[in-house]
């Protein structure tokens, strides 16, 4: 299942100008050198894929011992050399390497500076602005390391309309505004439902990942560098099949209907004498469910 080891930057055996800190490479991702300075899910999911894919992962954090909320968010259990660590935490941040260090100083400022020199990829969750008021804009970066892909992962995305540059956005947030909320739950009067857990931000990592492993390989073709802006009202936006397609051809705003299929039946949950079942029929199946339970075509489709 992989495991994480907790590093500082001055432990023996890290080299921070070069060598590797991954003793047994593995994967199709072997060799990619990642550094993942996010907290919580999107971000630093898409690193921790790439990570049990193989890459080398090292996650930063503050050394001020205000750690990444998903350390403790959720179920705890016991973690070693005492205290407690989430269960999320453990799952989700397997394969990686944490150092602590602080960007708003000169010498965190340099000496980060110096880690992206030996890495491919740096992924980044901050509010827009963030790494620019420290003095690591992309600008600067790429002017120090112009083949490093750097990915921002945000709400809104690092340019756009001002009322919403400067948001934070959670799970919830980017689902309800990416329009994945309007679809997910029963009818009205019934309130709009988060799809759980949390995907809103996975699926945000998922396109932050595959849209930095693009970025590199071009970078493996050019030998340049790329800036990818990842928004997650944009990658829940894509989650939402042809409703746009529909609204602007037709004029229908696709409406909540719970479990059921809009466009066939039956596909729901249905209560059985020992339980609940899920049953999902179109086609040739569909007939078939209808011998099975004895009724005609009609009434299966209501």
């Amino acid at each position: 299942m992989g495991e994480s080891r907790v590093l500082t930057c001055e432990e023996d055996g890290m080299d921070i100008d070069g060598g590797t800190l991954v003793p047994d490479p593995f994967g199709p991702l072997q060799g990619v050198r990642i550094v993942s300075t996010g907290t919580l899910i999107a971000q630093p999911f898409a690193a921790h894929l790439a990570a049990l894919f193989g890459a080398e992962v090292i996650q930063v954090e503050h050394p001020s011992g205000t750690c990444d909320p998903w350390r403790v968010i959720d179920s705890r259990i016991p973690a070693g050399g005492g205290g407690e660590v989430a269960t999320n935490w453990v799952q989700e941040r397997r394969n990686a390497f944490y150092v602590t260090l602080d960007l708003g100083t000169p010498e965190g400022r340099d000496l980060f500076l110096r880690l992206l020199g030996t890495r491919d990829i740096w992924m980044e969750s901050s509010k827009p602005g963030t790494f620019d008021r420290w003095g690591l804009g992309d600008e600067v970066v790429q002017a120090a390391h112009p083949a490093l892909v750097i990915t921002h992962v945000s709400g809104y995305g690092q340019s756009g309309h001002p009322d919403y540059l400067g948001r934070a956005s959670y799970d919830m947030i980017g689902q309800a505004f990416g329009g994945l909320m309007n679809l997910t739950g029963f009818a009205d009067p019934e309130p709009p439902v988060r799809a759980v857990p949390y995907t809103g931000d996975y699926i945000t990592a998922l396109f932050a990942l595959w849209s930095s492993l693009a970025a590199y390989i071009h970078r493996q073709r050019t030998g340049r560098g790329q800036v990818v802006d990842v928004a997650q009202y944009e990658a829940v936006h894509a989650l939402l099949g042809g409703t746009m397609v529909q609204y602007f051809q037709t004029g229908v705003v696709r409406e909540r209907s719970g479990n059921k299929s809009p466009n066939f039946q039956p596909y729901d949950a249905f209560r059985a004498s020992d339980g609940w079942i899920v049953l999902g029929a179109y086609g040739p199946v569909f007939d078939r469910v209808c011998r099975v339970i004895g009724a005609d075509r009609a009434e299966c489709a209501a």
